[in-house]
């Protein structure tokens, strides 16, 4: 799972995973992305220039915990301010970074500053060029493929093979396959995105046939 920079603010994030940090050293990664659209209208959240807002956040974020009592941080941004800021409980080790995006501009982001990607709702076919263009764009950048790891958000579900197993999980195969679909798979067929009409998805389980 990701969080976002708007529902979240990058400096409740910073706290927090600095200090789950101190708790579990070297056990712990941020995945952070632009957050679910639908989800942001539901709050009365604007979801314009998502990416950029996504940048300055993690920016944020990294500025917050390289800060020291005597090197504070400061930044004015469009969206975010520090002023003699940081968090008091520095991490005692370097926190991963891993971005979940799909589209041109959140791969060129992942790309420039991500440690990591994780995104879901891929065929091995659409990750793995979408994987080669993040790797190109990373050589764009001068930066080491070495230093990156691509993940995968996938839902498993072990069981045996019998007809009660595969009902019991047919409604939530069902909920997934309709409300997270391998959007750049569809994309390609013609299909177009539901939009708000996401949320709709959600909550009501006899629309899930229809995906």
């Amino acid at each position: 799972m990701v969080t976002d920079v708007l529902r979240r603010h990058p400096m409740v994030t910073a706290h927090a995973f600095s200090s789950l940090n101190r708790l579990a050293p070297g056990r712990v990664v941020l995945g952070v992305g632009a957050g679910a659209g639908t989800s942001h209208y539901c709050h009365g959240i604007s979801v314009r220039q998502p990416v950029s807002k996504l940048q300055e956040g993690i920016n944020v974020i990294k500025m917050l915990w390289g800060a020291t009592p005597d090197k504070p941080a400061y930044f004015k941004g469009r969206y975010f301010t520090l002023e003699e800021a940081g968090v008091p409980l520095k991490p005692s080790s370097k926190i991963p970074v891993y971005v979940a995006s799909y589209g041109p501009k959140m791969l060129e982001l992942t790309a420039k500053v991500a440690d990591g990607w994780i995104p879901e709702s891929h065929t091995p076919a659409t990750y793995r060029k979408t994987l080669e263009r993040i790797h190109a764009l990373m050589k764009d950048f001068g930066r080491d493929l070495k230093d990156f790891e691509p993940c995968l958000a996938a839902i498993y579900y072990p069981f045996e093979p019998d007809d009660k197993a595969y009902n019991r999980i047919l409604g939530a195969a069902k909920h997934y396959l309709a409300c997270y679909p391998d959007i750049q798979w569809a994309a390609e067929q013609g299909a177009e995105h539901p939009g708000l009409r996401t949320q709709q998805l959600m909550l009501e389980p006899q629309l899930w046939d229809e995906l």
